[in-house]
């Protein structure tokens, strides 16, 4: 979520590089975002790419936190 946030649309090798993390983890996570209507994902090529859903009530409550864990320094503790 914080990738998503700071950077918007990315593809889903980009985040596995970010998160430190493998593809089949990644792809679980972003399919139950996508579940809770947080995040949207399309294919362009050979890339599925993924951004957060706007006008999202959820996306925008969790941004809210991102924002304020930032303000604190506390942003460091969530990948």
């Amino acid at each position: 979520m914080k990738s998503l946030w700071k950077n918007g649309e990315t593809n889903i090798m980009a985040l596995v590089r970010q998160t430190n993390s493998t593809w089949s983890e990644v792809d679980r996570n972003i399919k139950f975002l996508e579940n809770l209507g947080i995040v949207e994902s399309r294919c362009k090529k050979n890339q599925r790419l993924i951004k957060l859903k706007k006008k999202c009530d959820t996306a925008e409550t969790v941004i809210k936190a991102l924002q304020l864990l930032e303000m604190a320094n506390l942003d460091q503790l969530i990948v």
